[in-house]
């Protein structure tokens, strides 16, 4: 597999839900030594999420693929003590709690910096540590709205709609996952640990910036449009005589070399159509009077060849059923198998990162509750059975030797 760039370091994983777990996973994606902790009075929500395979979701497996999970009830003294112990051997510690949560357990970061002062700490919420959001809960649906994204997304003259997967979760655990390695880089310069407030909003908001740089600079605001885009006016949803299919072109080069390929004249010499603002003011007649009824006399076979000929670019609209029958898709191995201990082998989606001298996990796996509750303790903190059985039993938890 070669040596993957986080070997070595070990993260205390304080997080359920998704957005923490997802930063997580990728953290061990990389080669981290990632310790997911689950309060035994509170499971994750994720994992009885439907689908389920005998109580634990496929969205669980996902995002808590290759780490080991041990069960700390926080609120406890013996929980408070044991997780300080696994702190000291820890180089990163995340948490997506609501803001003063994780103080109130005594794991806030300045009593964590006292057990080890250099950790990198990552604590991500939905309006960040601070500000008038401060105390506001908030799931995906909510950033998606307040961060103006559902504002640009939807049909031309419909409702405000939001993106189909959970992508201001997502994007926070990339952009956080991003920000602990930057963390780590700089203790490895200077020895001094960090502490990285990660805001979905803050984060989901930054995808947005476009679209508020044009407002704040010049007034100009944007709404949903559909599936066209604001400044290319072949860029939309298209039919050929067997299909429909994405089409978008920028430039006139690419445009004249559209036009050539199918045996059309050369629009940009139509001063409806001879740069992009003008083609965007005409863009229903470039569409339904010129591109469509070109297309509608080509398959999609045949389009696709063309298309590939001229160099532009075109997607087909894939179902997920058709996305994973795809074969760019499975040509580049996005599946993995994923092993439960109860439950067996499953399919997920593994890290998309290609490198040149480091594979990504091919194969991982997915733990049960508490499963590393036992090997944990005697491997990292050297402790014996009696030990571990007396410290669970202090926080009412069952030790499974």
């Amino acid at each position: 597999m070669g040596y993957r760039p986080l070997e070595g370091y070990r993260v205390f994983d304080f997080t359920a839900a998704k957005s923490g777990p997802y930063c997580t996973a990728i953290l061990a994606d990389f080669g981290a030594e990632v310790i997911h902790i689950e309060n035994p009075a509170r499971p994750d929500p994720v994992r009885t999420m439907k689908p389920s395979y005998d109580g634990t979701s496929t969205e669980y497996f996902n995002i808590h693929r290759g780490k080991k999970s041990v069960q700390i009830n926080a609120k406890t003294e013996a929980g408070r003590e044991l997780a300080y112990r696994l702190i000291q051997k820890c180089d990163v510690f995340v948490e997506n709690g609501k803001p003063g949560s994780a103080q109130k357990m005594g794991l806030d970061y300045e009593a964590v910096k006292m057990v080890r002062p250099d950790i990198v700490y990552a604590s991500i919420s939905g309006f960040g540590q601070d500000g008038p959001y401060r105390d506001r809960a908030a799931f995906d649906t909510v950033v998606q709205a307040m961060s103006g994204f559902m504002s640009l997304t939807g049909p031309e003259g419909g409702p405000f709609t939001k993106a189909g997967p959970s992508l201001s979760d997502m994007v926070a655990g990339i952009m956080t996952a991003l920000g602990i390695a930057m963390g780590l880089i700089r203790r490895e310069k200077t020895g001094e640990g960090t502490y990285l407030d990660a805001s979905m909003f803050d984060m989901y908001t930054a995808l947005m910036e476009a679209a508020i740089a044009v407002y704040v600079n010049t007034g100009m605001t944007r709404r949903p449009i559909g599936n066209r885009h604001p400044a290319n006016a072949i860029a939309e949803p298209v039919k050929c005589k067997d299909s429909e299919f994405i089409l978008q072109m920028f430039g006139n080069e690419m445009h004249q070399r559209f036009f050539a390929e199918f045996g059309m004249p050369d629009l940009t010499r139509d001063e409806r159509f001879k740069d992009g603002p003008s083609r965007v003011a005409n863009r229903d007649v470039l569409i339904n009077d010129y591109v469509n009824p070109v297309l509608a006399g080509y398959t999609m076979e045949e389009c696709r060849e063309k298309l590939n000929r001229a160099k532009c670019p075109f997607g087909e609209m894939n179902t997920i059923e058709q996305l994973v029958e795809d074969p760019q898709f499975q040509y580049r191995g996005c599946m993995i198998p994923v092993t439960d201990s109860k439950n067996g082998t499953f399919q997920i989606y593994g890290s998309p990162f290609k490198f040149n001298n480091f594979d990504m996990p091919k194969e991982t796996f997915a733990a049960q509750a508490g499963e590393h509750n036992v090997s944990v303790l005697r491997e990292l903190l050297g402790m014996s059975d009696g030990e571990i059985r007396e410290i669970f039993e202090r926080m009412g938890v069952k030790a499974e030797f």
